[in-house]
């Protein structure tokens, strides 16, 4: 969600159901922001947090270690594939699959509890992914 606001809002309806509500922060958050809304976010019951959107890979990795260091909660974390790059006014993601799967890892060795990808992610990036993570368990 774009407003952490419109989240809690969202928690106090969660909160009289059996849902389980993961939410997941993008746009416009600096890192400090991050933390703050994961601190709200398990104060008003989320189940689970994370991040996505807006940041790439590489740019999840210190978030992880960062929210990781803040709470025990489940994590989720869906980065982009890079930054877009508009060609011909449509956006493009510049990043290959096995990058952003070595990056994927890291964030899971900083205590991610689930990923995958947003923008400019295709079934090849979610395979990379799922072999980093079958290396990483070995």
């Amino acid at each position: 969600m774009d407003s952490l606001r419109d989240t809690e809002v969202a928690l106090g309806l969660e909160s009289s159901s059996d849902l389980v509500l993961s939410e997941s922060i993008n746009k416009g958050f600096s890192s400090a922001d991050y933390v703050e809304a994961a601190e709200t976010l398990a104060r008003e019951g989320a189940d689970m947090i994370g991040a996505n959107c807006t940041l790439s890979s590489n740019s999840m990795i210190g978030l992880a270690r960062e929210l990781r260091a803040q709470t025990d909660m489940p994590l989720l974390f869906q980065p982009n594939a890079g930054q877009p790059v508009l060609t011909d006014g449509k956006a493009h993601y510049t990043q290959s699959p096995e990058d952003f799967a070595e990056d994927i890892g890291k964030i899971a060795r900083e205590g991610a509890d689930a990923v995958g990808g947003c923008c400019g992610t295709t079934p090849e990036f979610i395979r990379m992914i799922r072999e980093k993570l079958e290396e990483l368990e070995k």
